[in-house]
């Protein structure tokens, strides 16, 4: 075969698209035509819905050439026609071939087929003319009848590759296939592709319909071709692997497991079956997995997975006999299989406990508590009950399959209606994977017109599921019961820290949970200290922290359905909290408005950290993102800050209302602060006097957060040699507000001077001179007897990270006359007082003595 035979078929099915009536006579230029010798087509009936080969046969000795037209009638209309010439490929002897016709746009009824043979010598052919009667041609003729019913074949051409070319470059898992588009009995070979070689596997013969049939499931992975002498087609063939595993080797018929599939095709149908189970039985436990069809077989007692690919697929066994099942999984259409056995046993009775027995929480808050269920996924809780006028049917569902749910009960919106609020938002449970449902929101028992009321509430579990509202039968069956105690709400103080702004960025880059306890380690290392004032200068400042202790918060600010306790408390702002922030009377000057931060258009300079389970709030504000009205924050400036609860539903003072302010603001419960604003200064010993040593200790103080980052640098004076610039970075304010860095001036010498100076901080710290000297030696301060006659001496030594050294000198720098050096890590401020009162201590106590 050739590319012709392609051409020469699709002309010739163009062709058969269109029919007319033929007529008349078919002329030829020069010697006149003969007739071919016969016309056949495979098949006595053909079918509209296939295709059919169509055989000329033409003896004559000197025709080398056949015209054939196909019509539905007698007379010729249109060239519904083909020119068949010798060379052709489908020309094989005397025979023509035009295989693949397709008879499709046929009405059916009769089909007639026309051949005239011509001769070589001829120029050119006419088709007949219009109307003419095509049965006056003297020519080959036969008439099949077409029909509309499928015609029988060895093969079925929904199971294989029945072209010729769709095999060329096919991936082949183990599949029958048949080709077409050989003649009757025609030999091709099959053979494996080697790369520089191949090798022969088996020698083909086309059958009466010119089709090739081979099975690919006994051949070795590779590239194959089918070789008839002229062409060949290269397809490769793979062979599939599979398994199929269950996750659990026993289930009770209660449970569901899965199962998985793996495989090195991508999609691919399973047969399944196991003895024990038919074909209904083994469709239910896959009902819920995510097939494109589940096919029964009732005579196989088998399912067909229509569509797998490779992963996790559900089967739940509830309603199958116990016992133990052997399951074979088979690729419909490779060798590919599988096994797997799971037992299934009988289903235990169930168990529902509380993890605790009593849970304690406040109005308003967020109640936590984990059910244990123990021969069940699923379960009911109940909490309160008649007597309490109010009682929460709670559906559980242990997802995850770790024998826990963990229910997450609002009780600030406990017992309001679907109009008001979502089920989901009064009860849910933690976590992604479990659930928990309240089932009975609209019923009688759980309509509140108030806050949930403070007291005790039973909370009782049962492994018995409910699918409504009713929960008699849970209840019936309970089988572990506690006890809520829910306390009333408070709102109790406010307190302030502050740390620099390094230190809340590492705090709130940890995850939110662990945020609190990052507040807690900076306060335990002296980076959060309290505070009554904050400092800073222009566009940075220290980061003000307030601490607000407040109990039943938890719930309002969930019900804002925002992600994050910022945003939780942001969206709360106006509805259920206040917060202010503004000058104190005492701080603003006459004929001035107070300075006020606009809460409302500063949301972007507050962090809120929120520890609930402990009741405490932290609201992180950074002064350089505040919108403020009627000035900025200047040197001086005293500010209160006021935190209000104003939700009507918390306080208890406005039934039937949710998240609105109580009409009478002296409802309202507040918790207030005042903190001072200074501007950001600090200083170094002015002159500072060191030794040319490896070690020389540069100290400073400042009034900014602890914490704060900074730098300090020396640079020697003009007249020092040789000349130094030495600088040392990322130095961190201590708790009682010194830094300090060391210098390695041992190439230097007394006499040297340099000049002190801070960089990189928003301090305002002045530059310092310094100066190395011969000696820093400390002199032991002494106390003396008024007589003379008694001396006492006392010296005070503690060694600590910070440290601070004055040097005190006469008129005559050469001869220090007294020097008091401490080192200390104790009580910021108070070590050389101690020191020195030790000191007067000791003299008098001589002095007594000496009396």
């Amino acid at each position: 075969m050739t590319d012709n035979n392609n051409t020469i078929r699709a002309l010739f099915l163009t062709a058969l698209m269109v029919f007319s009536v033929f007529a008349g006579t078919v002329a030829f230029t020069g010697t006149a035509a003969a007739s071919a010798d016969s016309v056949s087509a495979d098949g006595a009936d053909l079918n509209t819905d296939a295709t059919t080969n169509i055989t000329v046969t033409n003896t004559s000795a000197d025709d080398d050439s056949v015209y054939v037209v196909i019509s539905s009638d007698t007379t010729y209309q249109s060239a519904d026609d083909t020119l068949l010439d010798e060379g052709d490929a489908n020309l094989v002897g005397d025979t023509f071939y035009l295989n693949d016709t397709d008879v499709s746009g046929f009405d059916t009824g009769t089909l007639n087929v026309y051949a005239v043979s011509y001769n070589s010598s001829n120029e050119s052919v006419s088709t007949p003319a219009a109307s003419e009667d095509l049965t006056a041609w003297n020519n080959a003729t036969t008439t099949f009848s077409v029909s509309s019913s499928a015609t029988s074949s060895d093969y079925d051409a929904d199971e294989f590759y029945s072209t010729y070319g769709d095999l060329s470059g096919q991936l082949l898992w183990g599949q029958s296939v048949a080709v077409d588009g050989y003649d009757n009995g025609e030999n091709v070979v099959l053979r494996e592709d080697e790369g520089d070689t191949n090798r022969t596997v088996e020698q083909l013969s086309a059958d009466q319909n010119g089709v090739v049939e081979f099975d690919t499931s006994g051949l070795e992975a590779g590239d194959y071709f089918i070789d008839d002498g002229t062409t060949s087609a290269t397809f490769e063939v793979a062979v599939q692997t599979l398994s199929a595993e269950f996750d659990d080797d026993s289930v009770q018929n209660d449970e569901a497991t899965s199962v998985e599939f793996d495989s090195n095709r991508g999609t691919y149908d399973v047969n399944v079956s196991a003895e024990g189970l038919d074909a209904s039985e083994l469709a239910n436990l896959f009902t819920n997995s995510d097939f494109d069809n589940v096919a029964t077989d009732s005579e196989e007692d088998r399912i067909t997975l229509e569509g797998v690919n490779d992963g996790v697929y559900d089967t739940d066994f509830d309603g199958v006999d116990t016992g133990e099942y052997d399951f074979q999984f088979e690729v419909t259409d490779t060798d590919a299989e599988a096994s797997d056995t799971i037992n299934v046993t009988e289903a235990g009775e169930g168990d529902a406990e509380l993890a605790s027995g009593t849970i304690t929480d406040q109005q308003g808050d967020i109640v936590e508590f984990t059910v244990e269920l123990e021969e069940t996924t699923t379960g009911t809780v109940m909490i309160g009950s008649e007597s309490d006028n109010y009682q929460a049917n709670v559906s559980v569902v242990d997802e995850d399959d770790d024998g826990e749910v963990t229910v997450l009960f609002n009780s600030y919106l406990a017992g309001q209606s679907s109009g008001d609020v979502d089920a989901d938002q009064i009860v849910s449970a933690d976590g992604d994977e479990d659930s928990a449902t309240l089932q009975n929101q609209d019923n009688d028992i759980q309509e509140l017109g108030d806050l949930l009321d403070s007291g005790d509430y039973d909370i009782r579990v049962s492994p018995t599921a409910i699918s409504g509202a009713d929960a008699t039968n849970a209840a019936n069956d309970e089988t572990d019961i506690g006890t809520l105690v829910l306390g009333e709400r408070s709102t109790d103080e406010m307190a302030l820290w502050r740390a620099s702004s390094s230190t809340i960025s590492d705090v709130t880059d940890e995850d939110a949970e662990d945020q609190p306890a990052a507040v807690t380690s900076g306060i335990e290392a002296g980076l959060v200290t309290q505070t009554d004032y904050i400092a800073g200068s222009g566009s940075t400042s220290d980061i003000l922290i307030h601490q607000v202790s407040a109990s039943g918060l938890e719930g309002v600010l969930a019900a804002t359905e925002e992600s994050g306790a910022t945003n939780q408390f942001v969206e709360a702002l106006g509805t259920s909290i206040n917060l202010t922030i503004e000058e104190a009377d005492s701080s603003v000057g006459n004929n001035e408005d107070p300075t006020t931060v606009n809460v409302s258009e500063s949301t972007d300079a507050f962090t809120v950290i929120a520890d609930s389970d402990n009741d405490q709030y932290f609201l992180v504000f950074d002064p350089t993102q505040a919108s403020t009205e009627n000035g900025n924050f200047e040197d001086g400036d005293e500010f209160d800050v006021t935190l209000e609860v104003v939700d009507s539903r918390l306080l208890e003072v406005d039934p039937d209302t949710a998240a609105t302010p109580a009409d009478d603001s002296d409802d309202y419960q507040e918790v207030n602060a005042t903190f001072g604003y200074e501007d950001a200064t600090g200083s170094f010993d002015d002159p500072t006097n060191v030794t040319a040593s490896e070690d020389a200790m540069i100290e400073g103080e400042t009034n900014i957060a602890p914490g704060s980052e900074l730098g300090i640098q020396i640079r020697s004076g003009d007249d020092t040699q040789p000349r130094f610039i030495n600088t040392a970075s990322e130095l961190v304010v201590q708790p009682d507000g010194t830094f300090n860095a060391s210098f390695d001036l041992s190439d230097n010498a007394a006499g040297d001077e340099f000049t002190i100076t801070a960089r990189n901080t928003f301090a305002d710290i002045d530059d310092a001179d310094g100066n190395i000297v011969e000696s820093t030696d400390t002199a032991t301060p002494t106390a003396t007897a008024t007589d003379g006659t008694a001396t006492a001496t006392a010296t005070a030594t503690a060694t600590a990270t910070a440290t601070a050294t004055a040097t005190a000198t006469e008129a005559d720098d050469s001869t220090p006359t007294e020097t008091a050096t401490e080192t200390s890590t104790s009580t910021p401020g108070f070590g050389a007082v101690l020191a020195v009162i030790a000191l007067i201590g000791a003299a008098l106590l001589a002095v007594r003595r000496d009396n």
